[in-house]
């Protein structure tokens, strides 16, 4: 490492040097895990004080990876590909530079498989190489289906920097890629693909909307429910993205979406957004579905918010909406939630299915089971399934059960019905 600081020294790049120290970037160098993040730091450094020798090290650097590129390690693609800023580096072979980035997003290791969809992101900031980077468009949509994080975020942001430039029937490809990655585990991930759809509405002309439109129909209930994330920032992102869609949908933004409470201490805000949505949808059904799918999300706090809204969507409802097969389904979904490890989520599944009860006007119907079912909250009561009758449906763990790659496996068609209008019993 001193090696290291004492050439940068005679390279006259005491201002990097400097930086590093500021930023504990030789630390992160010196680190297994925060190496690349290290090697990232230092190259930026070099290209924000306009280090003299930038030129000579890409040379040398991309010399070296393209003939040694099955050993490079990641630490040296990360150095070069973080130098792509550069803003004169037409003088390197343009057909070689992405045949190396487009070699390594191939790569085994998710790790140097990121680096080469972070090379043709930086890539596509240069006007003068967005048609080549275009051409590879197929392998930035396609990274979107990994399961590592850090390749889908890269992959993201690769696209964003594509966006104004992509063909429309590619804007519609990449809006249904993105729904999945709305609960991606990597929170990271998340909240691009959700900062990626709130700008997909922009991008389309007036006279093209009805492209898109099924889509960002079909986002509104998965971005709502997604206001009660466990992290801050997709939070803060799914409010812009309702607001774009709302403003794109010629609809009012309904005040409760800026709300920071979380519903299941604050029930009417769900239910407030609930009436003022579901109708413009007429998609019932749909909705119902698509709530199911996320009683099963890993995030505690999307499953209660997927149980309350479920609950508020039943009592917005008709009636004669509800058939008998979907107040089936949905009893036996919530009933499972009684044996959730989180506390929180079993009371919101006895509150939920009490709405439900309440907006049908029958009582629970529970599964059966060899053994009597003990009701939540009053553990020494307990009910045999006799009682109560017997389920003739599928269970939903089977039918809906949560799969990460695709968590919205039922779209919303927007029904061509006339406008209901509410009757006494059904005013806000």
């Amino acid at each position: 490492m001193e090696t290291l600081k004492l050439l940068l020294l005679r390279m006259g790049c005491r201002y990097e040097v400097t930086f590093m120290e500021k930023e504990k970037g030789w630390a992160m160098l010196q680190s297994a895990r925060d190496q690349l993040q290290g090697v990232t730091l230092l190259a930026r450094a070099m290209l924000h004080f306009a280090c003299p020798e930038i030129t000579r090290i890409l040379d040398l650097l991309f010399s070296l990876l393209h003939k040694c590129s099955e050993k490079s390690t990641p630490t040296a693609i990360a150095f070069f590909v973080e130098l792509l800023h550069y803003q004169e580096i037409d003088h390197l072979p343009e057909d070689q530079i992405l045949d190396s980035l487009e070699e390594w997003t191939r790569h085994p290791g998710p790790e140097v498989r990121s680096l080469g969809l972070r090379g043709l992101g930086i890539l596509a900031i240069h006007p003068e190489k967005v048609e080549e980077v275009k051409a590879l468009l197929p392998i930035l949509l396609g990274s979107l289906e990994e399961t590592d994080g850090r390749v889908v975020t890269e992959g993201l942001v690769a696209i964003q920097n594509l966006l104004k430039f992509m063909h429309r029937n590619d804007i519609v490809s990449l809006a249904e890629k993105l729904f999945p990655l709305f609960n991606m585990a990597d929170a990271k991930a998340r909240n691009s693909a959700i900062a990626l759809f709130a700008e997909l509405p922009g991008v389309v002309k007036k006279k093209e909307k009805y492209l898109i439109q099924e889509q960002v129909s079909q986002s509104l209930v998965p971005l709502l429910l997604h206001l009660q994330d466990e992290e801050p920032e997709v939070v803060k992102g799914c409010q812009e993205a309702l607001a774009r869609c709302f403003r794109f949908l010629g609809w009012t933004l309904p005040k409760k979406i800026m709300s920071k409470k979380a519903w299941h201490d604050h029930p009417e805000i769900a239910e407030t957004l609930c009436r003022q949505i579901s109708w413009k949808l007429k998609a019932i059904p749909a909705v119902l579905l698509q709530c199911l799918d996320h009683l099963q999300c890993p995030q505690v706090s999307i499953r209660r918010a997927a149980a309350i809204f479920l609950g508020c969507v039943v009592q917005c409802a008709e009636p004669a909406v509800i058939t008998q097969d979907k107040k089936d389904l949905i009893f036996l979904s919530l009933h499972k939630l009684r044996d959730d490890p989180d506390p929180s989520v079993r009371l919101t599944a006895w509150q939920a299915t009490r709405m439900v009860q309440e907006a049908c006007a029958t009582s629970a119907t529970l599964p059966r089971t060899p053994t009597p079912l003990r009701r939540f909250g009053n553990p020494d009561k307990q009910e045999s399934v006799s009682e109560r009758g017997h389920w003739d449906v599928s269970d939903p763990a089977l039918t809906h059960r949560w799969n990460p790659t695709s968590p919205v496996s039922h779209r919303i068609v927007t029904s061509s019905a006339k406008k209901r209008t509410p009757g006494p019993s059904r005013q806000a």
